[in-house]
């Protein structure tokens, strides 16, 4: 079971104080944990795929731990999903370069990387 909570812009994305956006971070990995899963497997009864009813879903019990270890657990996921956009965008630009170096030239394609590195700051 893996599930991710999308951030989005909609009303109910935008309304709440932090603590209960950064709450709601630490459900999402709460509900991913390994304690949380094998109540999943446990109330599957054996199939492959895992279906949970409702009255199971209710009774999930979900670790609580102290408000602020729940906002640095929050802000440390928000900060790897940061690094995964930066280094997407990273790896997007040195295969754009590469390309451009390969078709163009090879001073094109520095040019190009500055540009792109001044534009990201």
């Amino acid at each position: 079971m893996l599930s991710f909570r999308i951030k989005s812009t909609t009303r109910g994305d935008s309304r709440g104080s932090s603590d209960s956006r950064k709450s709601r971070e630490y459900l999402t990995l709460a509900l991913n944990s390994q304690i949380v899963k094998m109540q999943s497997e446990r109330n599957s009864g054996g199939s492959i795929i895992l279906h949970w009813r409702i009255v199971e879903i209710e009774n999930v019990d979900v670790p609580i731990i102290p408000i602020e270890k729940q906002r640095e657990m929050a802000d440390l996921v928000e900060a790897r999903f940061s690094l995964k956009k930066q280094s997407e965008h990273i790896l997007e630009v040195a295969r754009k370069a590469l390309e451009m170096a390969i078709v163009e030239e090879e001073g094109r394609a520095i040019e190009w990387i500055e540009e792109a590195r001044r534009a990201s700051m």
